[in-house]
Parts: C-alpha cells; structure tokens; sequence
C-alpha cells in the first residue's frame, strides 16, 4: 500500500470523529443550543478563578446598612430620614453620585413617616446625583396582572429616545428581557431622582447570577438597569443618545459598548469575590456628618457611592463564580465597574464561532487521519483543553 494510503474504515471513522467534534462545538459556542451551556458555564467560572482577583474601580465604594449600625441606630426598617443624612452627608462631601440598591417603595404610615419620606424626597432633589431602585417581575409570569406604572410616575424615567435596532442574521430571534408587575420607587422619589433604575439579575440557571440585564422592556418602553442609569449619568448620555441593538449592544453617546446576548442579558466581569469593594457603614457616615466633615470629604470626595443592606438576615445574597456567598451590590458595583471602564466579556460573534468550529474540526480530521490512533485522540482532546485555557 502507497504511503500516507490509509484504510477506507479508518478514513470513515476520522469523519465521523470530526462530524462529532462539529456537533459538541456547535453546542459549546451557539447561544440557541443548551445542552452544553452548564459545562460553558463551569469553564468560565474556571477562568475566573485561573484570573484571579483585579483591582476594582478605584472610585467606588459601597455604604452599608450592617448589624452594627442596626445597633447604634435602631431596629429596621429605619425612618427615611436616615437616609436623607446619609445622602447631606455624603453629596456635601463631593460625591460624583449616590446610588441606592435599597427599595423606598411604599409610604411610611408610622407616626412621623410622611415627614420622614419627604424628607428624603427633598435630600435626593437637592443633591441631583441619587440614583434608586425599581424591580420588575418577568412579564411571562404575569400575564393578565396589573402594573403600578402609570400610577407611579416611573415612565418618566423610560428611555423612550432611545434608538432600537431591528434584530437582524444570526440574532434575528434576540429580545430584551420584559418585566410585567413592577415594584417602583415612590413617585416623589421618581421625580426628584437623578436616575431610576432596575436591579434584575439572572440565575444562570446553575444558581449562580452572572448576568445583568443593560436594558428591560415595561409596556413597550425601554427603562436602563441601575448601573446603566447610573453610568449614563457619569458619562454624560442622553436617552436619545442611546442605540439599543437585541443580541449585539447597547450604546451610550457613543462612548461605551455593553455587549447583549440574544436573551438581552450581558455578562458581569467580576473584579473578585466578597469584599472586593469598599464597605463603610452608615453609622460611620452619619458621625462624619456629625463630627468629621473633613473625614467625609476625604472618603467620599469624586466617590460612586452604593447604598445597600448588609446586615446578616436582610441582605441581599447571591452566588457568584468567584464565592457561594456573595452580596447582590457587588453585582451592580462590577455592573457599574465594567461599563465606566470599558472592561466587558463578549461572547463571539456566529460567522466567527462557524469559523473556528470548521477549523478545529479540519485539525481533528487531518490528526486522524495522519497520526496513529492513540496521538491521534490525544491531539483531538488537546485541541479542545487549548481552546478552554487560551
């Protein structure tokens, strides 16, 4: 037999190896399969960990409701004119924006609350840099339910300007994710904020939240994520300077790209695990306010300010790849993080997935059918570990 002549069984054999490489690849990299998407999912958490931690945004810092300030200052719910403090305390002392991971949706009916709720109301007016926080129920789940929108005030803070691309080729079948019942801010609160915006995060199904949606869908209108809101804001974008594109991006004023998959979510470039920000808690705050305005200044001066709850029993818990427990604020400061720094993950685009599945299955193929068998599944397997670790 010539050299380099290889038996007919063998030649079948090589194909039907590289068809089965086509298939797991094809699973592995296309968004519309999901077969495979727990093992994607495994790896990225993997590569996470290889990366290891990074500095964060210098700039941020997260102001937190822990167990010692519910000591000091009382039982919780506390009155809102904590937080009217807090935000005096903390605008006065040169912050670029106060960002409330906190719900103020309901009116105080306690003794003293309505003058409690407008006091917060004023504080977040006068300062002009607070950003709060809506949630929304996904709208599959609430077919037929009311929404409070039109009584809250929030499609005020719709971007209806914005600009919404018709999904088109390989993202064809992509969509924003759609919420039905929302849970608002007060409406005096909607119209004195800065920003509203959502604070949705996904489960990857896998119970770990990798995921923010940039944008959501309410009634036909587009309304940012908070971190979004709160990044459009620093960055000085105008709704109507904003291009919505389902499974490409969301462009704001032309200097940044938050990338979107085809179920409107973008990925969370976590800097880290627990802790990886900045945590000083209220009461501190509400003593610089007191004695050390100076001290406020210096904390807090060009800070992105995040308000959350800490406090073991009432915060907000979700597991991230870098730890199984993990406070949801850090999600929204890595959110917000990515976006003013431009750090994103990207998913690749399909004619480049095509690309490299035919290239990686021709490799397979031609190692078949030139090497002997037991270099020959070892270089296949190789290929696959190579493309995982590069």
């Amino acid at each position: 037999m010539p050299s380099g002549a290889h038996p007919p069984q063998r030649r079948r054999l090589a194909l039907i190896i590289a068809l089965v490489v086509v298939i797991v690849l094809l699973l592995r990299f296309w968004p519309a399969f999901t077969l495979l998407d727990g093992l994607e999912l495994q790896t990225l958490d993997w590569r996470f960990t290889q990366r290891g931690p990074r500095a964060p945004h210098p700039n941020i810092v997260i102001v937190s409701v822990d167990q010692s300030s519910i000591a000091e200052i009382g039982r919780w719910p506390w009155p809102r004119r904590v937080f009217a403090d807090v935000i005096r305390t903390v605008s006065g002392a040169g912050a670029r924006a106060i960002v409330f991971d906190i719900f103020f949706a309901d009116p105080d009916d306690s003794p003293g609350g309505r003058a409690s709720d407008d006091e917060l109301i004023v504080a977040t007016r006068e300062a002009g840099i607070v950003y709060h926080a809506a949630f929304g129920r996904a709208a599959q789940r609430q077919e037929g339910a009311g929404s409070d929108t039109g009584d809250s005030g929030l499609a005020s803070q719709s971007w209806e300007a914005a600009e919404m691309v018709e999904p088109g080729g390989f993202n064809a079948a992509a969509s924003l994710f759609g919420v039905g019942e929302v849970t608002a801010p007060l409406p005096g609160l909607i119209d004195a904020a800065r920003g509203v915006g959502f604070v949705n995060v996904v489960d990857s199904g896998d119970g770990v939240y990798r995921h923010t949606f940039p944008v959501l869908e309410h009634e036909h209108r587009l309304y940012p994520s908070l971190s979004v809101a709160a990044a459009a804001g620093l960055l000085g974008a105008q709704p109507e300077e904003v291009i919505v594109s389902p499974g490409e991006y969301v462009t704001l004023n032309e200097q940044r790209q938050i990338p979107l998959d085809r179920m409107g979510r973008t990925l969370v470039n976590f800097a880290g695990g627990a802790e990886t920000y900045p945590y000083i808690p209220v009461r501190e705050v509400l003593t610089m306010g007191e004695r050390a305005p100076e001290l406020a200044r210096e904390r807090f001066e060009d800070m992105i300010v995040l308000v959350a709850v800490t406090a073991p029993g009432l915060y907000d818990l979700r597991a991230s790849p870098f730890d199984a427990v993990y406070y949801g604020v850090e999600t929204q400061a890595n959110a917000l993080a990515n976006i003013l720094d431009g750090r994103f993950l990207r998913h690749a685009p399909g004619e480049s997935c095509i690309l490299i599945v035919l290239l990686l299955a021709a490799a397979v193929y031609v190692a078949m059918t030139r090497l002997r068998p037991t270099p020959a599944v070892a270089s296949g397997v190789g290929l696959l570990i190579a493309y995982n670790w590069l």
